[in-house]
């Protein structure tokens, strides 16, 4: 399970327009469901903040 937030989470997928944040795929018919990504990984310093997440597609 996700330690991100409910309400961040849904911050960046309304911010995204239910889109992959890096190619633009649409998350509505996928089977599998998108996720939300650290941009700078947590390991590197990367703050769980809206502005560090993206939806991201499985690919």
């Amino acid at each position: 399970m996700s330690d991100i937030p409910a309400h961040l989470r849904d911050q960046v997928v309304l911010r995204a327009g239910n889109r992959c944040e890096y190619c633009g795929l649409s998350q509505v018919g996928q089977e599998a469901a998108f996720h939300i990504d650290h941009v700078v990984p947590r390991v590197a310093g990367g703050r769980t903040e809206s502005e560090n997440l993206a939806l991201a597609c499985v690919s």
